[in-house]
């Protein structure tokens, strides 16, 4: 809808069955009929927003799209290639959770009061001081109106409100942010002899979101994090692991094939000379309806230590971590 009501030349649509699992040929087709109907229905009547409150948020959007795109040309001494390439590295050009491995993840976002997207950490965006006023004084409206600090928690509860049918949770349903948090004793502990950790999605997926939660969580629990990102075949993380003395893999995968992605995979660790590292997964681990117990009985006879659901809690799993790195004398 948001898409039909803009002048946009492209829209990219999912489909409504991937929020459970694997979408089926039917599904896409169902979806993308949907989308067509909802285009065509609301472009015909040709609704325009000529208001005051539209004209300031797009100078916003011009004013800072305006300076990254300055920034990057005059990085790249006018050539837009080596700009790109430099301004990534510069966290210039950033976006929290892409599926670039080579993005800073240095800039976080949250929404405001009205639902809409805003920053409330820049990273190394060259965001302009007009833009960054106007940013935080929406944030500081949502801040005032919950009575608390919105930080990287905020951030994650926002992926989930629009599938609970609200744009903001409401403040009733806020949980203490730091009920969930890794226990402050297992942080000093890691830190004091920080094991390495190798995370990604394995196989082709390009779902990237999960494992950048994870390694954020780690990094912060004090953990060494090697970060492979997204569509990571399983060779790179036996490579990844012998080069780092790694004591322990977690993969996510949401696309459905990573049993068929790691078949024999323990086997090839062990050939490489890591077959007692620990290896932990999550995420969709099947095509179509599945009971994740069933699962759980595939990965482990394929070697793995512990399988995740979707929904787990990261904190726990990283307390799991601790726990089974600490009983082999790895932490």
């Amino acid at each position: 809808m948001v898409g039909a009501l803009s002048p946009i030349n492209a829209c990219s649509v999912k489909t409504v069955d991937e929020a459970l699992g694997v979408p089926s040929v039917e599904s896409h087709m169902q979806t993308y009929r949907s989308a067509n109907w909802i285009f065509n229905v609301v472009r015909q009547q040709g609704i325009e927003f000529n208001n005051e409150q539209v004209a300031v948020e797009e100078r916003m959007y011009e004013l800072a799209v305006s300076a990254i795109i300055d920034k990057v040309i005059d990085m790249g001494d006018g050539d837009l290639a080596v700009g790109i390439v430099k301004a990534l590295e510069a966290g210039v050009l950033d976006s929290p959770f892409s599926i670039n491995v080579n993005v800073r993840d240095l800039c976080m976002g949250a929404r405001d009061l009205q639902g809409a997207c805003r920053y409330i950490e820049y990273g190394n965006l060259p965001i302009p001081d007009e833009v960054r006023k106007y940013n935080d004084e929406k944030i500081k409206e949502r801040e005032v109106a919950e009575g608390r600090k919105l930080g990287y928690k905020t951030s994650l509860a926002d992926f989930w409100t629009l599938s609970r049918g609200v744009i903001i949770d409401p403040i009733e349903n806020l949980a203490d942010e730091n009920a969930d948090d890794v226990p402050a004793e297992i942080t000093e502990a890691v830190k004091k002899n920080p094991p390495t950790i190798i995370t990604g999605t394995v196989g082709v997926d390009a779902h990237v979101i999960g494992t950048k939660i994870i390694s954020k969580v780690l990094r912060e629990a004090g953990f060494k994090v090697v970060a492979l990102g997204a569509q990571t075949a399983p060779e790179e993380f036996i490579k990844a692991a012998q080069e780092t003395d790694a004591a322990a893999m977690l993969m996510t995968s949401l696309y459905g094939m990573a049993e068929m992605d790691l078949q024999g995979f323990r086997d090839k660790c062990v050939e490489a000379g890591i077959g007692d590292i620990l290896l932990n997964i999550g995420g969709i681990l099947g095509v179509g309806k599945h009971e994740f117990a069933d699962d759980e009985v595939k990965f482990k006879a394929l070697g793995f230590d512990r399988v995740y659901p979707p929904d787990a809690d990261v904190e726990t799993s990283v307390i799991n971590l601790y726990n089974d790195l600490k009983a082999r004398g790895k932490v």
